[in-house]
């Protein structure tokens, strides 16, 4: 009875144009995806901190192509009744615990974005939605400031995000110790699989770093991040990202594409990287090993990024801090801010 009174009081007392729900349970974000599912309206969906597993079914937002679909929002970190936010993803887990995909959100028409959110242990080597599925078939897409880890899947990839048309942002994640495993086709291409087949795209301020892809093919053994989108998509940017110690590439650009890249630190791409202060050393993370991607006080990535690139930057880091520090941005998912910070005396 919570749940249901719950539903019904975010739709009667939001606007008539958009429709807010609060979630606490993983039953209550499945009943709020249905909900909007079956609604016209924009929806914004917000889960409240803690952490949510599946049950063995991943959680599914999936909308047809009319031309009344609303946008929908997936928002993470809020308190109980979501009247309050802290803006960092590890506090809102979405877990796989290894017998299922984790959260799938497809739409028509409608923009999508998600955010503030760990996505986990999805699989192992499942064929149906995997970690992070995030696709529209004729809108654009944001997606920042989550945490997508440990998923095992193949096909399709543990990431995937695919926008129909319009803009595309992928800024301010971190995604590591993914893996696809055995497959093939046009799914599998990239264990972090990158599609926009409208006009623009940006990616920015990423740390994508200790994926692997364990099949043979050219294609389909691109470990880091693969992208693709068609012949007319020439608006493709690549700003203050690393990608680092993925199995063969850690970027792979469709020959399609033209694009920019600025300021990047990559392992291994087919990209040209000549220009614009892109380069490849080792970031010096804190401590990969246990997932902490924060770059060491001796990282030759800090202050070392566009303060300007395409697409604007993010106004904070993956935990919430300014992205700018004296004036300077770090490459990555994560600012230093004050050196004290670094070594967690305040973290």
């Amino acid at each position: 009875m919570r749940q249901i009174l719950g539903l019904f009081f975010c739709i009667v007392c939001a606007p008539s144009s958009a429709a807010v729900f609060c979630v606490t349970t993983p039953q209550e974000l499945r009943d709020a995806f249905v909900a909007a599912q079956n609604s016209t309206q924009n929806n914004t969906v917000k889960i409240a901190r803690g952490s949510y597993n599946p049950g063995g079914t991943p959680f599914v937002y999936s909308k047809g192509g009319s031309t009344t679909d609303g946008n929908l929002i997936v928002r993470g970190g809020f308190n109980a009744d979501c009247s309050t936010q802290i803006p960092d993803p590890s506090l809102t887990v979405l877990d796989g615990a290894g017998a299922s995909g984790v959260l799938y959100v497809r739409s028509g028409v409608g923009f999508l974005t998600v955010e503030y959110l760990t996505v986990q242990n999805a699989g192992p080597s499942i064929s149906g939605p995997t970690g992070l599925h995030v696709q529209t078939d004729s809108a654009g897409i944001t997606v920042r400031f989550n945490i997508v880890r440990n998923n095992h899947s193949g096909p399709p990839p543990p990431l995937r995000v695919v926008a129909g048309a319009g803009t595309l942002h992928f800024d301010n994640n971190l995604a590591y110790g993914n893996s696809l495993d055995n497959s093939s086709g046009t799914n599998s291409v990239g264990t972090i699989n990158i599609s926009n087949q409208g006009s623009q795209t940006y990616v920015t301020n990423n740390t994508i770093s200790g994926n692997t892809n364990t099949n043979t093919g050219f294609l389909d053994a691109v470990g880091g991040v693969y992208f693709s989108g068609n012949s007319g998509v020439s608006n493709v940017h690549f700003s203050n990202n690393i990608f680092w110690g993925n199995s063969n590439y850690g970027l792979y650009i469709n020959s399609a594409n033209s694009s920019t890249l600025t300021d990047n630190n990559i392992g291994s791409t087919n990209a040209d990287v000549s220009c614009c202060g892109n380069g490849s050393v080792s970031p010096q993370f804190i401590d990969k090993d246990n997932g902490d991607y924060r770059l060491g006080v001796n990282s030759p990535l800090l202050a070392s990024g566009t303060t300007s690139p395409p697409g604007n930057l993010p106004l904070t880091d993956l935990k919430g801090n300014p992205r700018f520090y004296n004036g300077q941005v770090d490459r990555g998912a994560y600012e230093r801010g004050d050196v004290i910070f670094v070594n967690d005396f305040d973290r």
